[in-house]
């Protein structure tokens, strides 16, 4: 049985953060941003992490991803030099598809 809430905790939001924080909490499956931030605070203790793991795991694999892409471009030029282009299939698509990847990682990142 779910203990009664007696004790009042209040947060600033502008009228767009509020509107994006209750969207998201709706989408995430809670009723209110209350509920979800409640929960998000006991999970925090719980596990003793503070949320910016996945944040850091994030960045750590952008910058792998970073790293393949200029090998890429590496591979490229050093098949341009050497006319050897038709040896690697698909080069053109292989980069596109890491920048695809980086943008989509930069923005959840940034937001």
């Amino acid at each position: 049985m779910a203990t009664a809430q007696r004790d009042r905790f209040f947060i600033k939001l502008n009228p767009d953060e509020k509107a994006k924080w209750k969207k998201h909490a709706e989408e995430i499956g809670y009723n209110n941003i209350s509920s979800m931030l409640r929960e998000m605070v006991r999970e925090s203790i719980a596990s003793g992490t503070t949320g910016n793991e996945l944040k850091d795991e994030l960045l750590k694999i952008r910058r792998e991803i970073s790293a393949i892409g200029n090998n890429i471009n590496q591979i490229a030029k050093h098949s341009n030099q050497t006319k050897t282009a038709h040896d690697i299939p698909d080069l053109s698509k292989i980069k596109k598809n890491i920048a695809r990847v980086v943008q989509v990682m930069r923005g959840r990142i940034d937001n």
